[in-house]
């Protein structure tokens, strides 16, 4: 695909002093990323909306030494480099206006299954972005924010509207939440009546008890 032909499938973000460009090679089934990253400064994105299981490119301009990494959170601290770098990056740096460009390529499905994640056409993609200004390392980062976007089967590329606090929302900490509820509000108050009020049922309080304080240890551990 030519570059003209290919800078028509693009859609752009700006955040601060950094401009993202996101393309898509349908002859080729690549995602096209274009970064602008001002010296000593890093940015990120991320294929999802939390730091948890999540595939990232990090680009770096140390004053005009350029660094591009695959990276693999498996956590809220800093991530690890992914075993397999499947992204391919070229760089341009303009010593005027001390920038870095950064143009990566990423296949749709690179074939790491367990550390890449698939990007499938006509389906809404949740991005996260981060970056740090005036630091050479690799850091926790000061800024950090959401999109989402839809890649097309004709290689258009559209964003999708965000309610970041929609996006923010995680099954299982909301499933955690629910059990801690229930073990802790709920069944913390049905311990107490049948240890305090129900005495006269003497058998009957004494069995409930215990099945409810087993659900409140089982609750707890899981």
């Amino acid at each position: 695909m030519t570059e003209d032909t290919l800078a028509e499938n693009c859609f752009s973000n700006t955040w601060d002093s950094f401009i993202l460009k996101t393309c898509y090679d349908k002859e080729l089934e690549e995602v096209v990323f274009t970064a602008i990253v001002p010296d000593n400064t890093w940015l990120g994105i991320g294929f999802g909306n939390s730091m948890i299981d999540v595939d990232m490119i990090v680009w770096r301009n140390i004053e005009g030494l350029a660094e591009s990494h695959d990276l693999w959170s498996t956590s809220n601290g800093q991530p690890a480099v992914d075993d397999v770098q499947d992204i391919l990056t070229t760089t341009r740096y303009d010593a005027n206006a001390k920038v870095m460009e950064f143009t990566s390529r990423r296949k749709l499905d690179t074939g790491d299954s367990t550390q890449d994640f698939i990007i499938e056409l006509d389906q809404e993609v949740a991005m996260s972005y981060a970056f740090k200004m005036g630091t050479k390392g690799f850091g926790k980062h000061e800024t950090h924010g959401f999109w989402k976007l839809s890649i097309s089967k004709e290689g258009s590329i559209t964003e999708i509207y965000v309610d970041e606090l929609a996006l923010l929302r995680d099954d299982k900490i909301e499933a955690h939440g629910w059990v801690m509820w229930a073990a802790w509000f709920v069944c913390g108050i049905l311990l107490l009546v049948t240890k305090r009020y129900a005495k006269k049922t003497w058998f009957f309080s004494h069995v409930a008890h215990a099945i409810i304080g087993l659900f409140v240890i089982v609750g707890t551990i899981f």
